[in-house]
Formats: C-alpha cells, structure tokens, sequence
C-alpha cells in the first residue's frame, strides 16, 4: 500500500471514528471587577406616635400633646460593574464505539487519555493503533476550551429589606384622637410633628381608668392612651371626697362603678351598705314596698359589713318585704319556685304542702276579690287566692274587676292543700289549692 493510500485510509477511520467521543461544554464568567455603587428606591413612609399629658395635676382642662415622627422608607442594593469573559471548557468523553470493541478491559466513558493510551498499546501490539491516533488527535481539536469577550455587566452584590433611610417632616399628617365614648377629634401635625388636644369637656370620660381612655391615630399607626396615675390618683381623692359629703346611695355607687379598685372600695362599699340599709327602713315607714325592695337589695350585697344591730334590721325590713310583695323580681327572689310534676299536684296537692310553684294556666272564673280558678292543660283546675298590695295590680282586683276571664297567667304560688268549692250548677268540686305571690297575665 503506497503513502498516499495509507494517508487516505488513516483519513477515513479519522473521520468515521471521531463519531466515538461526545464533547461536553460548561460555560463560567471570568468577571473582573471595575466600580461599585449603592441604588435606594423608596418604598413609602413610616409613622410612629407619642403623647404626654400638660397640666395633668388638675386635669379640669387637660391638653394632650402628641408627637409625630415620619421617616422615608428605602430598599437599597449595592451593585457591581464587571467586565465578564465568557469560558468555554470542553472534554471529549468516549461512549460504545472503536476503542470499546478493540479492548475487553476498558468499559463504560473515558476521556482523550484513555484513547491515546490504547492507540499507544496497539500500535505496540498489533499496529492497529496507527489508525487510533488520529481519532484521538481529531477528538482533542473538537475538545479544545474557547473564550468571549462579553464586556460590562452589571450585578447585585447585595440587598436589604426596606428600612428607615431618612426623617421627613411630618408636617400635615392627619392626627386623630378617640377617647372611648366615642368623641373624636383631628387635627394637622406642625412641621415638627407635634399636634396638641385641649379637651376641656374631658370630664367623666377621664375617669375610665379600668379601660384604655383613648386612642391616637396618624395614617396607619395607632397607639392607645392611657391616663397617668398622677391624674387617676388626683380623680380618686376628690370624687372619694365628693362622695363622703354627699353620704348618698347613688353617689357611693358611682364612685365605686368609677373606680371599682381603688383604695377607698372597702370604706365606700362599707357606707353604701350602711345608708341603703337607712333608705330601705325609711321606705317601709313609708309604704313604699318598691324602694324599700331596691334599697334591701343593695345591702343585701354586703351584708358582712353590718353590725349585729343593723343585722336584726336587714331582717326585719325583708320580713315586711315578704309580706308586701311589690315586684315579679322581688317575688322570685323571695319565694323561688321548686320544680315539681302537674300530676302530682292535680292527684295529691298535700303532698307539695309549703312547696313555692309555678304554673300556667287560662283563667277559668272569677269567684271575688283576690279569687281565681285557673284551668290547666284544658282540664284540671287549680283554685287560687290572690290579693297584690302593689300599685296597678292591686287597683286592678279592687276597681278593674280583677283579672278577665280567659286570660293567660302565669302564677307563682304556695300550695297549701286542696279546696272544695260550689259549682254554678249547685255541685261541689274539689281542686288544689294556692295562695299566690304573684300573678303575671301573658299576652
């Protein structure tokens, strides 16, 4: 074979089996930096608020100061200049093909190495590799790295979550203040942020110590107010003052809904007990069973407070209450209804004797003044006795003809037994029998 046939040849099997490496590419930026520079973008505004109390001591004409603080709000970024060539890396890695089918002992990829290492081996051996030598050759021109030149880019270095950048003037911001019965008042901050409420129908609003007594709102900030123990302390002393000179049920009360802890809460609950007490004796020598009632109750309250002389009162006043009853809250206060079964009642009423019930019925007859039968369910009747000492209800049974028949009531009652009665065709009926505390008629 002559020189020229050989160098064909060598040719040809260079060129059929340089199909047997895949090259592979990765590509990295060599950047080399040039300047940096930092970008800040606003991104709104923040707003915080503060107050103080003026002339709190005396709060008669109390002023509220508040303070306005606006910053600018920035994302900032640091950026990069570089200048930026691009590298190319390329290896030739060998799949199934030539150098696999000539060599048992090599499997799977290898790279440019491990093709010149068996042409290297044959050419020893066999002469095979002459022809294996210029595949190589071929696979490391294809595999060879290259570079680009890109030229300035620009990068992020770094970035930052927004944040205070700078302090604005807060000057015309919108500043409401709430106080909590609700009254409102605006006004727009000064170029330093300040804005001041004078609020001289502060008054009972004031005195809402146990809750937040207002709130300051600028754009989407709020904050609550409270009011400083130097005015609650003030407050305190002169309404306690205030109330000791008054020596009334009403103005204790006040006093200790205003400040239900304080100090002086034990010494005025202790007065309050003490003049309810007084107002509900007077109400009795009055006849006045309703205040009489609503004074009791108040005592009732604190009764631990009483001496052992105001005790035998308290007793004696609720003994004339019983007697008196004036009120569907008073009756049930005094005479709670047990539970019980209709059945039982209607077959063995002795058997509830002294029992306080209630019941629900038609109001069947009227037999006189104060006297009832009621029907219940449709069928049994219950004979009722009834005389009200109070108000309406009382001129009702005596000039009104008492309760209509056919009206719906409702009874708290004491069962005493049974009673017989004449029916309006000359029998005579036995039915149980009550004696009512309090007859209520439903609409």
């Amino acid at each position: 074979m002559s020189l020229k046939q050989k160098t064909v040849l060598v040719c040809v099997f260079s060129l059929l089996f340089s199909s047997c490496a895949t090259i592979q590419e990765s590509t990295k930026n060599d950047d080399v930096l040039l300047k940096e520079y930092t970008v800040k973008e606003n991104t709104g505004y923040q707003y915080t608020v503060s107050y103080q109390f003026r002339d709190s001591a005396k709060f008669n004409d109390v002023s509220v100061e508040a303070s306005i603080k606006k910053y600018q709000m920035c994302e900032t970024e640091d950026r990069g200049i570089y200048d930026r060539t691009e590298i190319t890396e390329r290896r030739a890695v060998y799949e199934k093909g030539i150098v696999n089918e000539l060599s048992n002992n090599w499997s799977g990829p290898g790279d440019l190495g491990d093709c010149y290492s068996i042409a290297s081996i044959y050419s020893l051996i066999v002469g095979i590799g002459i022809l294996l030598f210029p595949v190589c050759i071929t696979d490391s021109f294809r595999a060879m790295d290259s570079s680009r030149h890109i030229g300035e880019v620009t990068k992020t270095i770094q970035s930052s979550e927004p944040n205070r950048c700078d302090e604005v003037s807060p000057g015309g911001t919108q500043v409401t203040l709430t106080l909590n019965d609700d009254k409102t008042f605006t006004k727009s901050a000064d170029a330093s942020g300040n804005v001041i409420f004078t609020i001289s129908e502060l008054g009972e609003s004031a005195k809402e110590f146990h809750n937040t007594w207002a709130s300051l709102k600028a754009e989407k900030v709020e904050k609550d107010v409270s009011i400083p123990e130097t005015i609650q302390y003030h407050w305190i002393d002169r309404d306690y003052e205030i109330a000791l000179k008054q020596d009334t049920v009403d103005g204790y009360q006040t006093f200790l809904q205003t400040y239900p802890q304080s100090k002086y809460t034990d010494v005025i609950a202790s007065r309050l007990t003490k003049q309810a007490l007084r107002q509900a004796e007077k109400a009795v020598h009055e006849k006045d069973w309703e205040d009489a009632y609503s004074y009791w109750k108040i005592a009732k309250g604190n009764t631990e407070t009483l001496t052992n002389g105001e005790k035998k009162e308290f007793d004696r006043i609720e003994k004339f209450l019983k007697n008196n009853i004036a009120s569907k809250d008073e009756a049930y206060e005094f005479f709670p209804p047990e539970q019980f079964r209709y059945e039982t009642l209607v077959t063995n009423p002795w058997s509830l004797m002294g029992k306080y019930i209630e019941i629900e019925g038609i109001v069947f007859q009227r037999l006189g003044v104060g006297s009832y039968l009621i029907r219940l369910g449709g069928t049994y009747m219950v004979y009722v006795d009834y005389l009200s000492v109070s108000g309406n209800q009382l001129m009702r049974e005596l000039t009104g003809g008492g309760i209509p028949n056919g009206a719906p009531v409702k009874i708290l009652g004491n069962v005493v037994g049974s009673k017989t009665y004449e029916t309006a065709i000359g029998g005579t009926n036995t039915v149980p029998w009550l004696f009512a505390k309090w007859i209520e008629v439903e609409q």
